[in-house]
């Protein structure tokens, strides 16, 4: 700091400013840059005139990269639920209407498809899927980019006279026995981790253990590294290890699953569980309404609903930021009455304001004769008409992200 007369002292950054919140610096999507100078229009031009096994040098992008690939990475620093929406039933059907094939699969590694899907004009979007992760909280699932994004219009010959998903479908049948299944594909992608961060674990230690026996080395400096606790080799792993497992780094944790991966009875479980490794591939809508998923190793899931993303943050008049509820779904109306009406808010246009700032008395779920959830139903206090909405959103403040989860992994 310079106090204004050319002297500078070193302060505290708390010291000068009392908060600083690095949402602010989230503005969504820029609506007109695409990616690296390029806009929307100009990387559809460029992968609708270019063939992919010529593309001239001084091209930087493959007309076959999947077009999500363009979009900002802001969002990627965001959990899901703070910037994705449930699409409505309608919006499911009419998408499957409009790009289905004739056996009713939307094949999301199709350019004009993925296209069509992935970009609206004003901004790049994909979808996610609402799942359970080891720490037992439905969380939203996005969507994996594709890794190879082809037409069909390779050489015939080469695929038999067959589309890409009826190609691999077929390749996968005549393969199926030497081909790892996605479980034991992720067992030694999660057995790299284990080994590695155990690695880099004793080459810390030893070489803190070097320092703090060598005789030339400065007290203060010793004292220094006394106190540093891991590597930051150490510290990418905790951080890997989180992203893909979706809770806390400890070393019991990391034992407990991989423990769970050899188990040959869990480890499908646990590996549907954690961070999909891979890509969907082409989905289908059933007649139950639910929507199949089926990705690049052959498995498939059966989801409820679809989410896509919005491009922008969910953000309450008071600058809170907010997220889809996913547990409120499944919360009983006695569990609903008990919640904290500050923590939980609805969407008013394009704002979300508290429960508790509108007056909410009580809080309850609207299901049909099936009890498949519907909404929820929000009577205001000392009036007798009642609102009706589709989400209830959980406010972030800092006290709540600040929040740990507990986890616990049953045999």
């Amino acid at each position: 700091m310079d106090n204004g007369n050319g002297e500078y002292r070193i302060a505290n950054l708390s010291d000068v400013v009392s908060r600083i919140d690095l949402y602010d610096f989230i503005k969504g999507y820029n609506k007109s840059i695409g990616y690296d100078g390029l806009t929307l229009a100009q990387i559809k031009e460029y992968r609708a005139n270019y063939h992919f096994r010529k593309i001239p040098d001084d091209k930087k992008l493959s007309p076959y990269v999947d077009i999500r690939a363009f979009r900002g990475q802001e969002m990627s620093l965001f959990p899901p639920e703070q910037h994705y929406k449930e699409i409505n039933k309608k919006d499911i059907r009419d998408m499957f209407e409009a790009y289905a094939d004739k056996e009713g699969w939307v094949n999301l590694k199709g350019k004009e498809v993925n296209e069509a899907l992935f970009a609206s004009g004003e901004f790049i979007t994909n979808f996610a899927y609402k799942k359970t992760n080891l720490a037992g909280v439905e969380v939203l699932e996005e969507f994996k980019v594709v890794d190879r994004l082809d037409n069909g219009s390779r050489p015939s010959s080469f695929y038999d006279g067959l589309n890409i998903r009826e190609f691999e479908e077929k390749y996968s049948r005549l393969h199926n026995k030497s081909k790892p299944s996605y479980e034991e594909q992720y067992k030694e992608a999660f057995t790299k981790l284990y080994d590695e961060y155990y690695e880099a674990k004793n080459s810390f230690m030893g070489a803190k253990e070097n320092l703090l026996n060598n005789e030339l080395v400065d007290s203060e400096i010793k004292e220094k590294v006394e106190s540093l606790e891991e590597s930051s080799q150490m510290s990418a792993i905790r951080q890997k290890f989180h992203s893909i497992v979706g809770i806390e780094f400890s070393e019991e944790r990391l034992e407990r699953i991989k423990n769970a991966l050899d188990d040959p009875i869990l480890s499908k479980e646990v590996a549907a569980a954690m961070q999909d490794a891979e890509a969907v591939t082409s989905m289908r809508l059933e007649k139950d309404g639910r929507i199949l998923l089926r990705f690049e190793s052959g498995r498939e899931i059966l989801v409820n609903e679809l989410y896509n993303e919005t491009g922008e943050l969910y953000i309450t008049k008071r600058g809170d930021r907010a997220g889809i509820s996913l547990e409120a779904r499944s919360k009983s109306d006695e569990e609903l009455s008990k919640i904290d009406f500050s923590e939980y808010g609805i969407r008013q246009g394009e704002e979300i304001v508290s429960l508790k700032d509108i007056g909410a008395e009580m809080v309850q779920r609207l299901v049909n004769e099936n009890g498949k959830f519907l909404g929820f139903a929000i009577q205001l206090a000392g009036q007798k008409q009642e609102r009706i909405v589709e989400n209830l959103y959980n406010l972030y403040t800092i006290d709540h992200l600040n929040k740990t989860q507990s986890f616990a992994l049953e045999a």
